[in-house]
């Protein structure tokens, strides 16, 4: 697979992309910098409250794992943690790609396998979710 170089860009959507790339290259330095035990990273409120977890408990930890390179705790965590950094990296690099040279770039896809790739990613997360589940409710069945 080839990325292609397309049109250029214009200086608004240059400027447009340029600040996301910041921001997203600022919100992942946020995370290196804060220690792993700061209470600024928040708990759950719905665990907290119900005592099961949410589609989305760990994944703050588990970005923050990833982030200070601890692979497998990030996993223990929410599996869809290295998978968001990833994507907010991919990202970040081709933002600031496009700001540098001014060009649009376009990785060309067959059609429908940007939505395969979402199902997929769903799937893994429902999966992902559904087990932890279960096996909070056999915990507190134990």
């Amino acid at each position: 697979m080839e990325i292609a170089l397309s049109r250029t860009l214009a200086p608004h959507d240059r400027t447009i992309k340029g600040v996301f790339a910041l921001l997203l290259l600022a919100a992942l330095t946020a995370i290196a910098i804060v220690p792993p035990d700061h209470p600024a990273i928040p708990t759950c409120t719905f665990h907290a409250l119900t005592g099961y977890s949410c589609l989305t408990c760990g994944l703050t930890r588990s970005v923050h794992a990833f982030v200070h390179g601890d692979l497998i705790v990030s996993l223990k965590y929410h599996i869809m943690g290295p998978v968001i950094v990833t994507g907010v990296l991919v990202l970040f690099f081709l933002f600031a790609a496009e700001v540098i040279t001014r060009r649009r770039f376009q990785v060309p896809l067959r059609k429908g396998t940007g939505a395969r790739i979402v199902v997929v990613l769903g799937i893994v997360w429902l999966l992902h979710c559904g087990t932890r589940f279960i096996s909070e409710l056999n915990q507190m069945v134990n």
